[in-house]
């Protein structure tokens, strides 16, 4: 049967209301053939044949599809089901043989405009004719305005921008305005909308960012010295502290040599700050420990914020020192002891007497300091050399279970010094209070294992690509926003935990996290969502936490600014949820007056749910009649969106519209902008304003280039008078 056959029969089945079978059989040879289309010439010989079909249908017609049958209609354009509802397609809960239903209609629209967007045509024109002809259904040359909304609405959805009818119907208005039409009765034609079209993409393509003025840097070396101080200022203390500490060790272990040449003198000044610093870095890992400190005053003089990166630093500077003792115990003191004679030994070297000179390979392979040494040395590079990024990223299960060899290497640190060669054995005495520290935060961790677990309440995949997992929140757990929880599923992996910010709100009954799949263990997380698991198929969850972020400190300045990049806008959600609460609630008891926040992602419709947050927690601000808080939203796909047909025309009518003042900023967001931000723009205007602020509090969670360029300007910026606190999340 050929497909005009085809055609034919369909319509006459349509007429009659008979069966929807054969009008499945009719339109999902064409519904493929239009998903191998590459060209908008494919494109409109079968777009003719289905509009002639569905003509006589309800105004948004639909089919029911199988599993098997989506799959075929989305392989050839590699459709992620989590974009399936921007193409029209969604699950349908009351049919066991169709699990899904297509709104054939949306699916022309959205997979029609995908293929045309792969075409150059720098006119825009051809693309301008099709989303017409698209939107006119019955052929009649014209759209009406319901068309253009609809059409709107559509390009509303692919963006993300999350708009209400009302807003979108001021959109639309906005348009007709500009091609001179007054009345919503007034039908617009086809050679008027494209050309209103190829205008847009023309001043698109010509519209040009003003150059940012370069703001002047601190004069000379000391000035930007002076700059890097002033924002690090709370590190300062700790550092100074762990400084003194090292010398102190360094004195003490060199007081007790008996040696008397530098290379044994070296070595025990390196092993005094090796067992100094393997103690120190028990506490970078102590989350327990670091909660009870953020929750005092010592925040302030102890770097919470930069455990992360103390931790890698003492890891590092172990392996340095640990690596010079070696050298300079296996070139210098070992050839020196086996040289002696054991008259000379137990008269200078000996801390217990000796019955015989020990031969340099028994120094070595054989004697306690001389095997566990070189296991300590081996066991460090391989932990170091698995925490590189690239292999981290890469092979993440090797690096999580290499990551566990610091057992071994604290039982070698333990006895490695118990033969008592040369030397007292005192490394149990700076373990001592790390190690039971260490030791309640394994036994805590124990207790919560059994405590803060229960079966997810649910978990689903997002049309943005992230995983939302909602979990009952256990009686005795209280967090604050912006704290963070590490999460076991042992459905997953048994032994794995994975850090988490929590992006519910404190007052809120269940605990929520946003995940981002991004690795094996969030990937295998987006297939469980994908599976729409229900009751007791769900996956049981663990939680270890709540645990202390920078975030939590937001309360301690009046100016703060709130950068984040993708879905690193997670653990500020939870605190502006917080604000908004204790302004309502507890205003006496909030610090902040003003709050700017900056969000940089590629594309709005990434990451939908926390646009349409933002643009509820600006309701509900406009409803109290505040104004403290300011949400600046920057897409940085900015050249697809001068390209791309659905964004150019929708941008364009938002940009019109918001310097006409005709779009409330709690319709969509304070702020919205194509392109990266102007940071040297945003921190000059920051530092000149005159708002008596002394401090403003800068805290980041995104990439690491990203945390560097800010942290750069924060440094740049920050003078005498005023001065920019930065903290960081990287990821």
């Amino acid at each position: 049967m050929d497909d005009t056959t085809a055609v034919d029969l369909s319509m006459n089945l349509v007429h009659k209301g008979q069966d929807e079978t054969a009008l499945r059989a009719s339109l999902l040879p064409l519904l493929r053939a239009l998903t191998n289309s590459s060209t908008i010439d494919q494109i409109y010989p079968i777009l003719k044949e289905i509009k002639s079909i569905i003509s006589s249908m309800p105004p948004e017609p639909q089919i029911m599809l199988t599993t098997q049958e989506v799959q075929q209609l989305t392989k050839k354009i590699e459709l992620d089901a989590t974009y399936f509802n921007l193409f029209g397609i969604t699950r349908n809960l009351d049919s066991h043989v169709y699990q899904f239903d297509l709104n054939i209609r949306k699916f022309l629209i959205s997979l029609s405009l995908n293929i045309a967007n792969t075409e150059t045509d720098n006119s825009g024109e051809r693309k301008a004719e099709l989303a017409f002809d698209l939107a006119d259904l019955d052929s009649d040359g014209s759209i009406s305005f319901r068309d253009l909304t609809e059409m709107m609405a559509g390009f509303n959805s692919f963006n993300g921008l999350c708009f209400d009818e009302d807003s979108i119907k001021k959109v639309c208005m906005h348009v007709y305005k500009q091609i001179n039409y007054t009345t919503e009765e007034q039908d617009i034609s086809k050679k008027t909308f494209v050309e209103f079209i190829s205008n847009l993409r023309r001043e698109s393509f010509h519209e040009k960012r003003a150059p940012e003025k370069k703001a002047q840097k601190p004069a000379g070396f000391w000035g930007k010295v002076g700059s890097a101080l002033s924002i690090e200022r709370s590190s300062l203390p700790a550092f100074f502290c762990w400084m003194i500490l090292n010398l102190c060790a360094s004195a003490y272990y060199w007081t007790q040599d008996r040696f008397g040449f530098y290379q044994r003198s070296i070595t025990r000044q390196m092993a005094g700050q090796i067992n100094l610093n393997s103690t120190i870095l028990l506490l970078t890992i102590s989350k327990n420990f670091q909660r009870a400190v953020h929750h005092t005053s010592l925040r302030k003089v102890f770097p919470i914020h930069k455990m992360v990166a103390y931790h890698r630093f003492l890891a590092l500077y172990i392996l340095v020192t640990g690596t010079i003792h070696t050298i300079f115990h296996l070139g210098g003191t070992f050839p020196r002891i086996a040289s002696m004679t054991l008259d000379e030994l137990n008269e200078k070297v000996a801390y217990h007497q000796l019955t015989g000179v020990p031969t340099y390979t028994w120094l070595v392979f054989h004697s306690i300091p001389g095997w566990s040494g070189i296991c300590l040395e081996i066991l460090m590079i391989v932990l170091v050399v698995m925490t590189i990024a690239k292999i981290r990223h890469k092979k993440f299960e090797a690096f999580w279970y290499s990551h566990h060899l610091y057992i071994a290497i604290y039982v070698l640190l333990a006895i490695h010094g118990m033969q008592e060669l040369a030397a007292p054995h005192i490394f149990q005495f700076f373990f001592a209070v790390p190690g039971a520290i260490f030791t309640l935060e394994k036994l805590a961790k124990l207790y919560r294992y059994f405590v803060n677990r229960g079966r997810a309440i649910s978990i689903r995949l997002l049309s943005s690509g992230v995983i939302e997992l909602v979990v009952p929140r256990p009686s005795s757990f209280d967090y604050r926003s912006g704290q963070y929880c590490s999460l076991n599923i042992p459905r997953i992996r048994f032994f794995q935990w994975h850090p988490f910010t929590i992006s519910s709100s404190p007052t809120q009954n269940n605990i929520t996290f946003h995940i981002s799949p991004v690795g094996d263990w969030t990937n295998e997380l987006a297939e469980l969502a994908k599976a729409n698991l229900t009751g007791n198929d769900l996956p049981t969850v663990i939680m270890d936490g709540p645990f202390g972020t920078p975030t939590e400190q937001f309360n301690d300045y009046k100016n703060v600014m709130l950068i984040c990049s993708g879905v690193g806008a997670t653990p500020f959600a939870s605190v502006l949820r917080e604000l908004l609460h204790r302004v309502q609630n507890d205003k006496e008891n909030l610090k902040i007056e003003t709050l700017d926040f900056y969000w940089v992602n590629r594309k709005s419709s990434q990451l939908t749910w926390l646009v349409t947050l933002f643009q509820g927690l600006l309701r509900e601000q406009f409803g109290m009649g505040s104004n403290f808080m300011k949400i600046n939203l920057y897409f940085t796909g900015e050249a697809a969106m001068r390209t791309d047909f659905r964004s150019l025309f929708l941008w364009n009518a938002i940009e019109q519209l918001k310097k006409r003042g005709e779009l409330k900023a709690h319709c969509y967001c304070s702020n919205v902008y194509t392109g990266r931000p102007q940071w040297d723009k945003i921190f000059k205007e920051k530092s000149e304003a005159n708002d008596g602020a002394t401090e403003i509090g800068v805290f980041l969670c995104g990439n690491k280039a990203m945390g560097a360029e800010v942290e750069e300007k924060c440094k740049k910026y920050s003078t005498n008078l005023k001065t920019f606190k930065f903290k960081e999340e990287v990821f």
